[in-house]
């Protein structure tokens, strides 16, 4: 066996720890020198750095297999579906982000085998959906999550992907988008499933200035159409995301979201069974959160 076979490490290759992804800029005997997308170096051991691998997979696994007996009864326990109130920019007095609610309604359905959560986010009418071990890593608006947003016309769901303005915020949820989406078979499938869904990528916030998106990208047969007001469509194929994507503004906060919008009275129409709705939205779109390749 080639000696460099049996290292856990080689260098200029990523992987990622406690503190997020990292490349290997050198590796000296058991020393080796670590680079985050930050900027920041440090030099460490190759076996301490391999010990908390390992112990990551590890924790991964148990978390897994005991995933399905750690969703509490409680979750999604009052939820009867939607109601014409929550259909609102102003939360004041609805009870459907819950985790009683809406919130654990959905989270009872994911098809995951790790602990999974949902939070209601303060004075927005909005739930995020996350793994438990990593919403909390850094800010979570930097993290990659499942997402709904009511307004006073529809819900948008999907999975909701954040890159900061600033290059120093931690952007490793991003990067890990950005190179699974890098791969052509992976493109191809979240076009197809995308269009499957009805699904389109959108920017949630449209009424907040300098965002680094706007407009909606809709699939269409032969690839997506960029719909901007005041502006003339632009269409491209599906392997071209990842450079119109990378062409946008580094300079302003991008938000997109891979999802759809349910009409406020097909939402109402379906009573309890909008949860499932969107839970299996959530599961068809899971390699995306996962970044892993699809089934």
């Amino acid at each position: 066996m080639d000696e460099t076979e049996s290292k856990p490490f080689r260098t200029g290759e990523r992987y990622e720890n406690r503190r997020g992804l990292f490349e290997v800029i050198s590796i000296d005997g058991d020393s080796m020198r670590l680079r985050w997308d930050t900027g920041a170096e440090v030099a460490t051991s190759v076996a301490l750095q391999a010990k908390i691998l390992a112990n990551m997979d590890r924790e991964l696994a148990e978390a897994s297999a005991e995933k399905r007996g750690k969703v509490p009864r409680s979750f999604g326990e009052f939820f009867r579906g939607l109601q014409p109130a929550d259909f609102a920019d102003d939360v004041t007095g609805t009870h459907w982000r819950s985790r009683e609610q809406l919130g654990g309604a959905v989270t009872k359905l994911l098809e995951v085998g790790e602990p999974f959560n949902s939070w209601s986010i303060y004075g927005r009418s909005e739930i995020h959906w996350a793994s438990v071990s990593r919403y909390g890593l850094t800010h979570p608006s930097l993290q990659t999550k499942f997402f709904a947003r009511a307004n006073p016309l529809e819900i948008l769901v999907g999975v909701y992907l954040e890159r900061s303005d600033k290059p120093t915020d931690n952007q490793d949820d991003w990067l890990r988008f950005v190179a699974w989406l890098a791969q052509p078979l992976h493109a191809s499938w979240l076009h197809a499933t995308l269009r499957h869904s009805g699904s389109v990528i959108t920017n949630p916030y449209t009424d907040w200035s300098n965002l680094s998106f706007y407009g909606s990208m809709t699939p269409t047969e032969g690839g997506y159409s960029w719909a901007r007001p005041g502006q003339a469509d632009v269409d491209f194929p599906p392997d071209q995301l990842i450079h119109v994507l990378g062409n946008l503004s580094k300079e302003h906060w991008l938000n997109l979201v891979l999802g759809r919008a349910i009409s406020k009275a097909a939402a109402l129409a379906q009573a309890e069974r909008i949860a499932g709705t969107i839970a299996d939205l959530f599961n068809g779109l899971l390699p995306v959160y996962q970044s892993r390749a699809p089934a």
